[in-house]
């Protein structure tokens, strides 16, 4: 569930030096919370603020806008902003998880795939996406062989030369 924004800087001297010495980091603030920054490289100056957005960001679609602060002064004020989508329904009512009296089906069955989007960590060069893959039954049968579904049919569709399955969990148990 949360959001994760990276931003990146880059500390200069008044000669537009880039040789830091170690210091404070500066902190990205937006409305309602803050992002810690990691200490910048010492050749270059380049740092890294990497944090999780509060969740109730994810009330409405919007613009966030993000500054830079630097030994509590404001560095840079709305230096750039992050588009925020809700949350959507099914996940705030609890997804699969949600209260058996908030299901109108007597069964379910359906993939569940992260709605924010993915990126590549920094030393990486791939991300894993998980997609999970759900099925409950509501029925009150008589046994659990007639509340038990046989088989189940999902086909999730990816570009091969892109994509690859990494391993496969929890399958036909």
């Amino acid at each position: 569930r949360p959001q994760h924004v990276r931003v990146m800087y880059q500390l200069l001297d008044r000669l537009n030096n880039t040789r830091v010495a170690k210091g404070v980091p500066p902190v990205v603030r937006y409305a309602g919370g803050s992002i810690r920054c990691g200490q910048p490289m010492l050749g270059s100056g380049i740092g890294e603020c990497s944090g999780a957005l509060l969740r109730s960001i994810f009330g409405s679609a919007g613009q966030l806008a993000l500054s830079l602060h630097w030994h509590d002064l404001q560095a840079l004020p709305n230096f750039a902003s992050v588009s925020v989508q809700p949350e959507p329904q099914w996940s705030r009512a609890g997804g699969w998880n949600m209260p058996r009296s908030a299901i109108n089906q007597d069964v379910a069955f359906g993939a569940v795939l992260p709605y924010e989007d993915v990126y590549v960590p920094v030393d990486r060069t791939r991300a894993c996406v998980a997609v999970k893959v759900y099925l409950k039954t509501h029925m009150s049968e008589d046994s659990l062989a007639e509340q038990q579904v046989a088989v189940g049919k999902l086909k999730i569709v990816f570009p091969a030369t892109k994509c690859s399955v990494a391993r496969e969990t929890y399958r036909n148990t």
